[in-house]
């Protein structure tokens, strides 16, 4: 990323969270965005962020700071959730799930009714979901289209729950790939937002 923004000559600038408060503060610019990207995805680390930025926010309030992130991040949600908003966090991603959505808490009620268990929840993204959403967008794509069905994006009327599906041909015998990548956005105005490209 650093060779990039020089090839690029974009400015940036490094600091840890080792640094005294003061140190940390002079490392962030009063007239432009800041985006942080942290060294790690581990919650001990992230915390030590929201940390400094919290107290940086205190003595600079007027800063404007995001953060980009990790997939993991997604595990950290329940906990996180304030800070991601107040922080004005992107996470890229070729998944996304949130259990606060009402479609999804309805998918995993009935989840258990059709196989008697939770779905488990050990795992992000949730491979039940995982798995219904492409049977969903093949299926409905394959008798909407029939054998001209490719898996490109607006072929199919699903809408998927947690994996973004937007699929190019690898080979001429029929192999495809999911091109589909998104960016989610937990935006200011506490709102959560999906960019895909």
């Amino acid at each position: 990323l650093r060779r990039q923004l020089e090839l690029q000559k974009i400015k940036y600038d490094l600091t840890s969270t080792g640094s005294s408060a003061t140190d940390f503060s002079k490392h962030f610019d009063a007239t432009r965005p800041n985006v942080v990207i942290v060294n790690s995805e581990k919650s001990p680390q992230l915390n030590e962020v929201f940390a400094k930025l919290d107290q940086m926010k205190k003595t600079r309030p007027g800063i404007a700071v995001s953060l980009f992130g990790y997939n993991q991040w997604f595990v950290y949600q329940d906990y996180d959730l304030d800070q991601f908003f107040r922080y004005n966090t992107y996470i890229p991603s070729t998944y996304y799930y949130y259990k606060g959505l009402t479609r999804i808490a309805q998918f995993e009620q009935n989840y258990k009714r059709w196989f008697g268990v939770d779905m488990q929840n050990i795992y992000i993204p949730r491979f039940a979901i995982t798995g219904f959403d492409h049977a969903q967008f093949f299926v409905r794509g394959l008798w909407e289209k029939g054998g001209a069905f490719e898996g490109t994006k607006g072929e199919s009327t699903y809408n998927p729950m947690q994996n973004q599906l937007q699929f190019i041909k690898k080979s001429a015998d029929g192999g495809m790939q999911n091109n589909a990548f998104q960016l989610v956005h937990y935006n200011f105005n506490n709102v959560i937002e999906t960019l895909g490209y």
